[in-house]
């Protein structure tokens, strides 16, 4: 019986192409990558919706430095405005004559004593808080002082005088006495200042206790400059030469009394 034979085995057919996708299936997908890129928190629809709905519903919040803004400092607001530190707002800035704390605080940029001022109102005796002239700077009446400003020295200090300068005590008036080894000096008044004057020497007498002037009568030799007199009679004495009359040691130049006599 003849052999049968095997012819050479023949390839596998192909697989076949995958069928293109349909429009109806690719849709949705696009769909979703559309929405997802247009409300990502980086698309420019979020940004600008966010500013609208601030815009519309948040009015302080229209410009940052605005009326009515959060604020801590006052450049934290628009240059016409002010921090209200109480509120945290920026609000308006102040009329003259209106309390303040700083010169951001005004209209006019100027804060003194304690309201908003027309101007800086500088020089002496001059005020912008006083009653009836608030927010003006105005002349202290005279013999007034409230800013302190004509001080002086122990009684030497002044006052206004009415038209925007200090008036002192006249040139001489007495501002202070005091003694000390003897010797007494008086103190005057000059354009404010407590000035040394005059001195005098207590002559035989000592200063008193005090320290303000010169004995004018003794209880003791101690009340007198022992180097020249002593005590008699509630009295300084002049010491006594040789040969005079002495009661005592204390009473003699020498300092020797012998035998009633101040020795040589």
């Amino acid at each position: 019986m003849p052999r049968r034979t095997r012819g050479p085995a023949s390839a596998p057919a192909p697989a076949p192409a995958p069928a293109p996708a349909s429009a109806a299936a690719t849709a949705p997908a696009s769909a979703l990558a559309f929405f997802a890129l247009l409300f990502s928190p980086r698309s420019p629809f979020v940004r600008l919706s966010v500013v609208a709905f601030s815009f519309l519903f948040f009015p302080a919040c229209r410009f940052e430095k605005s009326k009515l803004a959060a604020c801590t400092y006052t450049s934290d607001c628009e240059s016409t405005l002010r921090c209200d530190r109480d509120a945290g707002l920026c609000l308006d800035r102040l009329d003259g004559g209106e309390g303040c704390a700083a010169a951001t605080d005004c209209l006019s940029s100027n804060c003194v004593d304690g309201v908003c001022c027309a101007n800086a109102c500088t020089g002496a005796c001059r005020a912008c808080n006083l009653s009836g002239k608030k927010g003006i700077c105005a002349f202290v009446p005279a013999g007034q002082d409230p800013g302190g400003e004509c001080t002086g020295q122990a009684n030497c200090g002044g006052v206004c005088n009415g038209n925007g300068a200090c008036a002192y005590p006249d040139s001489g008036t007495l501002c202070g006495v005091a003694c000390s080894a003897g010797v007494v000096a008086e103190n005057r008044c000059i354009d404010g200042l407590c000035v040394a004057s005059w001195n005098s020497p207590c002559s035989l007498y000592t200063c008193n206790s005090s320290g303000s002037a010169c004995n004018t009568s003794c209880a003791g030799h101690s009340d007198c400059d022992t180097d020249a007199g002593f005590c008699e009679d509630a009295g300084c004495r002049s010491k006594k030469a040789a040969d005079a009359g002495c009661s005592g040691s204390v009473e003699c130049v020498s300092g020797s009394c012998v035998l009633g006599s101040c020795a040589n």
